[in-house]
């Protein structure tokens, strides 16, 4: 793959903008490929550093500007030749530089990590066990299980939230539902629609997804940039617990 289309599929991507067949084959090579999965976590800091629609506004300028170098050269009445240096050259530039700072910033331990960026270091969507479970927490086999189920897998969290919304309403004790209703909105850079279904759980105490919940809960407030509630939430996950490691490095960083 060449890098000019990399680039392309990766802001196609986190744009919302693919196929959804194209988007499917871009995630089976995230999958495997964890050069590209780090480039794909870089172009996101990249896109929120530029403030989202700066980096379109950017694009926008560096094209015209190009343009024009474009005609003055092909101009052979032009006084000074002009080079034209490829968009694609430009936006490379201008991305390599966006990221030296991202990385000086990352690298620099006098300040703290923002918590949108640890969310994107330690952020995986919970593997799916509905289709394994046969305990009473867990939902009778149907069709719109099975579909949920494999939106979710598929990571298609859209179509995975509304489906496991659905459910809830015709199971509503059932907060495995509720758990990977959360989940996918999670995936979804939805953290406010998240909070209150992962607070739901923990608020219940079930037999299961307790301790995934309190560590997504934690990964939520950081989404939202709140450290002082992603801190209280992290300190409640005790040795031992699920994702108790990660979750002391993280208080780390924070200090």
């Amino acid at each position: 793959m060449e890098e000019q289309e990399k680039y392309d599929l990766i802001e196609q991507y986190l744009s919302g903008k693919m196929e959804k067949a194209a988007q499917l084959d871009f995630e089976n090579q995230l999958k495997s490929n964890s050069a590209l999965q780090q480039e794909v976590v870089l172009h996101r800091q990249v896109e929120e550093s530029l403030k989202g629609e700066g980096i379109h506004d950017f694009r926008a300028k560096l094209k015209k500007a190009d343009q024009k170098w474009e005609t003055k050269h092909s101009n052979p009445k032009a006084s000074t030749p002009i080079f034209s240096l490829p968009i694609r050259r430009l936006l490379l530039v201008a991305a390599s530089f966006l990221l030296l700072v991202l990385a000086y910033n990352f690298f620099d331990s006098s300040s703290n990590q923002g918590g949108t960026n640890l969310y994107a270091q330690h952020f995986t969507p919970y593997k799916m066990v509905l289709n394994q479970r046969s305990s009473s927490n867990a939902p009778n086999t149907s069709p719109a299980l099975t579909q949920a189920i494999e939106a979710y897998e598929q990571k298609d969290f859209a179509t995975a939230a509304q489906a496991f919304a659905t459910l809830q309403q015709e199971s509503p004790k059932v907060l495995s539902l509720v758990f990977y209703q959360a989940i996918s909105e999670l995936s979804q850079q939805k953290p406010q629609t998240a909070i209150p279904l992962l607070k739901n759980i923990l608020a219940q105490a079930p037999p299961l997804f307790v301790e995934q919940s309190q560590w997504y809960l934690a990964l939520a407030y950081l989404q939202m940039e709140d450290q002082g509630a992603a801190q209280k939430e992290l300190e409640k996950i005790v040795d031992g617990a699920f994702k108790y490691k990660e979750a002391q490095e993280i208080l780390r960083s924070m200090q």
